[in-house]
């Protein structure tokens, strides 16, 4: 999988790539997953065509970005979505719909508190968790990798079995993202798992429950990671279509292998948003 860049764009974070299809009016924004890139959206883009401006980026340390300036500062899911916000300042953007993917999504939810031009989010696999009194943290099921995902250090064999996870490939020797997972700066994983003992206990799912625009949630049944029950238990004020959209079937990554049905619902819910023009 080559890792190229179109634009780079330069920020107190560090030089950010992303691609940038043009064409007028409020743009989407699509963010990745954890050590992943923005090149796990091609089958959006391609299905969305000249339908809308799409803008995919690759987060600090990921893909063809630069490495963090400032690991602390940046590698934490306010400090992506501080990152984020001076991208599209500098591109002279006001207003935007987001789709994050996992770690994307949750950036989503502070991009509800910090980007007032926010026209509606789109989480997929992302769970608006919280921390009980217990220590523990409700949103995420008990899975025996789920702890790679904080890990600063891959060997070969665990960056290509941790892309296998995080994108559904049922063989790591033929999941297409390992390249991305080597070139992710390790200290992405390691510093945000650390900033999040920082965050107030409840904020992504307050977050999550308040938003102020149209909130759609998917999640794929068979998810190994986020749990199902608790993204559907959440009181979301503006949630998008009445429902948590559930992909039977699907796991961690339903935008790619149920593609042809993501797609749909998102056209659906970028032309609800005023992104996509009916």
């Amino acid at each position: 999988m080559a890792i190229r860049s179109d634009t780079v764009v330069g920020t107190s974070h560090g030089d950010i790539a992303l691609h940038d299809t043009g064409g007028a009016g409020a743009p989407v924004v699509f963010l990745h997953g954890n050590s992943l890139c923005k090149e796990v959206f091609k089958p959006q883009i391609a299905a969305l065509g000249s339908q809308c401006r799409a803008i995919t980026v690759d987060l600090p340390g990921h893909g063809a970005s630069s490495d963090a300036i400032d690991p602390s500062r940046t590698y934490s899911l306010g400090g992506y979505a501080h990152c984020v916000g001076e991208v599209l300042a500098a591109m002279g953007i006001t207003d935007a719909a987001v789709v994050g993917w996992s770690l994307g999504g949750h950036i989503g939810l502070e991009l509800t508190d910090s980007f007032p031009g926010l026209l509606g989010l789109m989480a997929i696999t992302t769970p608006p968790f919280e921390r009980l009194d217990d220590g523990t943290v409700a949103g995420f099921q008990p899975h025996p990798k789920l702890g790679m995902s904080g890990q600063r250090e891959f060997s070969a064999d665990e960056a290509r079995e941790f892309a296998s996870l995080i994108s559904d490939h049922h063989s790591p020797a033929a999941d297409p993202w390992e390249n991305a997972v080597v070139r992710t700066d390790g200290r992405a994983r390691s510093t945000l798992f650390e900033s999040l003992a920082a965050m107030s206990p409840r904020r992504q799912r307050d977050l999550a429950e308040q938003c102020p625009v149209p909130i759609a949630m998917i999640v794929g049944s068979d998810e190994q990671f986020a749990d199902p029950d608790y993204i559907v238990s959440v009181d979301y004020r503006t949630l998008w279509a009445g429902e948590v959209q559930l992909f039977e079937g699907c796991g961690h990554a339903p935008q790619i292998h149920a593609a042809d049905r993501f797609n749909d619902i998102l056209k659906r819910f970028l032309t609800d948003v005023g992104v996509v023009r009916p």
